[in-house]
């Protein structure tokens, strides 16, 4: 028994070691890429800076070396990224890149503050404004690459389980190498337990067994619908009890004006580039249809149940309904797939052009007209026929939570499945985004939308 207990004692501490070195392993790899980085981004700045004076005419030239060895910089920044832990815990890849773009904005602050208090005009602001731009777009970029190769290498990969969880979950879990989870059934160092559907006596229990034999214990909440990371939690001392503050910051006029500003500044923005795109769609819709109408319009349910007409590029013939109809008779399961999923498998009625509009989402363009108007959002619900909530089976209060927000030019249900998910579906995810709503949700959204189109996949 002796004998067992030491080779069990000895087995243990191999085990516990080796997870130590490859913990230690991606720590500094980690912490190198984040310094190779700063580097990248401050030479990167440096250069832009010295190749736009000339154009300017200011005859300054910068030092490189100046800003690279330029060490409080350095030192913040990473000093605020481990106060975050972003080298001691395995995140998400967007919630990890938001993490990152707060600890950068407030490394640029403090520096600022240290250069201002020591009066210190050698270093150009325009200069420390652009390294701490550049970084929150390539730091995240190498840490995606890193991580990944870690885990191809092994060092990354850490053995997980899951209880009680849905495939959907497990297969964001263990697909996704940024995280770098690996599922295993015995040998485990982390194990996820979904709450849902277990009692509390059974949840301690679960999360008690595997704290005491030194097991990283992460569970979902009860509470699914409301993003818990952007909550406010504290503790009541007396009582031993943890409360979690939630809010829906969409609501707040504060945050509606945000959201109106950030409309407008993305869609002047974005008026001079489209400006072509809109010229050359019109012009191949009426090549291929010279006497149809350019841009189509359609009753849509907009916030608080206001109705607006909802522009596109035509996508469909002129004569589309005696072609559905004709269609239809010939094809009567279309008429059951498109109770289920609001559309048609393949629709007769679409142009050429219109094909490729839908599949590239080009043909939703217009609607930036929408925007303007404020009929619209850049991001939000989908705008909804009337009757269609009715229709589609949605739940009442459902209904009332999507339309108290101005439908989107995109959204969080067309980003994930697209085309492939059914109403209900959509509608939850609509749901969840109005009650979560963060101006960090619609970049994310906006990134993931433009991925989509240069990927051709349909909006359905």
């Amino acid at each position: 028994n002796c004998v067992t207990i030491q080779k069990y004692n000895l087995s243990f501490f191999t085990e516990q070691g080796n997870l130590f070195l490859k913990k230690l392993i991606c720590f500094t790899i980690l912490l190198l890429a984040d310094i190779f980085a700063i580097f990248c981004s401050l030479l990167l700045a440096v250069a832009i800076k010295n190749t736009l004076n000339p154009i300017f005419g200011i005859p300054d030239i910068h030092q490189i070396s100046q800003y690279i060895n330029f060490t409080h910089i350095y030192f913040i920044t990473l000093l605020i990224f481990f106060y975050q832990r972003i080298y001691t815990k395995r995140f998400d890849f967007w919630h990890e890149n938001f993490i990152i773009i707060k600890s950068s904005l407030l490394s640029f602050i403090i520096i600022f503050a240290i250069l201002a208090l020591a009066k210190n005009l050698n270093f150009s602001r325009i200069i420390l404004t652009l390294s701490f731009i550049i970084l929150v777009f390539i730091a995240p970029v190498f840490k995606l690459i890193i991580k990944i190769s870690l885990y191809k290498t092994g060092f990354w990969a850490k053995n997980a389980i899951a209880i009680n969880t849905d495939k959907k979950f497990r297969a964001e879990i263990f697909k996704n190498h940024y995280l770098g989870y690996k599922f295993s059934r015995k040998d485990y160092d982390t194990i996820f337990i979904a709450a849902n559907g277990l009692n509390s006596d059974k949840l301690e229990n679960l999360i008690q067994e595997n704290i005491l034999n030194h097991k990283e214990v992460i569970f979902t909440p009860m509470i699914r619908d409301y993003d818990i990371s952007n909550a406010f939690i504290f503790n009541i001392f007396n009582s031993q009890t943890n409360l979690i503050m939630l809010e829906n910051s969409l609501l707040k006029p504060i945050n509606r004006f945000f959201k109106v500003a950030f409309d407008y500044f993305l869609c002047i923005l974005a008026l001079p580039f489209l400006f072509l795109i809109f010229c050359i769609i019109a012009i191949c819709i009426k090549l291929e249809e010279p006497h149809g109408s350019i841009f189509f319009r359609q009753k849509r349910m907009g916030q608080n149940y206001k109705e607006f007409y909802c522009y596109k590029f035509r996508s469909m013939r002129e004569n589309g309904d005696e072609i559905m109809d004709k269609y239809l008779k010939e094809n009567p399961h279309e008429i059951e797939f498109y109770e289920k999923y609001h559309k048609y498998e393949h629709d007769p009625r679409i142009t050429k052009i219109g094909n490729f509009l839908r599949k590239s989402s080009l043909d939703e363009l217009p609607q930036i007209i929408n925007v303007l108007k404020t009929d619209m959002s850049i991001v939000g619900p989908r705008p909804i026929l009337p009757g269609e909530f009715i229709i589609g089976g949605a739940k009442k209060s459902d209904e009332q939570i999507v339309l108290t927000v101005r439908p989107g030019l995109t959204g969080i249900a067309q980003i994930n499945g697209r085309g492939d998910s059914n109403f209900q579906d959509r509608v939850k995810l609509n749901v969840w985004y109005v009650k979560n709503w963060t101006i960090y949700l619609d970049l994310v959204i906006i990134f993931k939308t433009v991925l989509m189109v240069l990927k051709m996949k349909s909006a359905g």
